[in-house]
């Protein structure tokens, strides 16, 4: 049987790090993911700007990128036109 010192953590301390640092990792996996999720995120600026357009009369905001602008739909057609 393995003794432990008063500094070294014990089983169950063991146990509690390694499900802590699962649900952490699990949490930053998902934000991750978040984040290449292309499309989620081309739809979330389009949205914005149809937001945008809808408080101030009409317009697309300047500061979209075009990697946003293609990703969006604004190129090729409306959103509506694509079924998304």
């Amino acid at each position: 049987m393995t003794q432990h010192s008063d500094t070294s953590p014990g089983p169950d301390e063991l146990r509690e790090r390694v499900e802590r640092t699962r649900a952490e990792l699990g949490r930053t996996v998902q934000a991750l993911a978040a984040k290449a999720d292309v499309k989620a995120r081309a739809r979330e600026k389009a949205a914005e700007a149809g937001r945008h357009a809808a408080r101030t009369g009409g317009g697309v905001p300047l500061c979209l990128s075009s990697s946003e602008v293609w990703g969006s739909g604004f190129v090729e057609g409306s959103v509506a036109e694509h079924g998304e």
